[in-house]
């Protein structure tokens, strides 16, 4: 009986902040350019960890893996928030088989400025630093790392293409 008590005071005295993570939000939307009439968009709004200053590795949703399965991926953005996180911190993009789908092109993909957006494009040889359209064809996970930047937030979006 008292290992049950102890375990319920451990928990009690236990601080939230040993809970705490930061979040990434996830959606698909489509939409239509008059250069291209079949583009979707995979969009991640992101909140750091107050205390910590880290963001979740955050996978992609079955429901959302359902709708870029067999889609091309174009581009990336990142835009800063309010409170921008550490000026080029690492977004990556990868699946379980591949690793990085964007080939490094993250690297550099956050900004100092908070209204300024960050573009870039997955690079397919980066011996050459070629960029160009990768399929999806297998699970996705988002990350975001180097970040020292509590409660930062940052919204990134990927286009897709048909």
């Amino acid at each position: 009986m008292w290992i049950k008590s102890l375990i319920v005071l451990c928990l009690i005295c236990l601080p939230c902040s040993a809970f705490a993570v930061g979040s990434c939000t996830q959606g698909v939307a489509d939409f239509a350019t008059p250069q291209n009439p079949t583009v979707r968009t995979l969009t991640f709004v992101c909140t750091a960890l107050a205390a910590e200053a880290t963001y979740p590795a955050t996978p992609v949703s079955s429901t959302n893996m359902a709708k870029l399965k067999g889609w091309l991926l174009m581009t990336g953005s990142a835009v800063n928030g309010a409170t921008g996180p550490t000026a080029l911190s690492v977004i990556t993009l990868s699946t379980p088989t591949e690793g990085d789908i964007l080939g490094g092109a993250g690297k550099t993909a956050t900004a100092a400025t908070a209204a300024l957006a960050s573009k870039f494009s997955p690079l397919t040889d980066t011996g050459f630093s070629t960029s160009g359209l990768v399929p999806i064809t297998d699970n996705l996970t988002l990350a975001v790392t180097g970040n020292s930047v509590n409660a930062a937030s940052l919204t990134i979006v990927f286009k897709f293409v048909k």
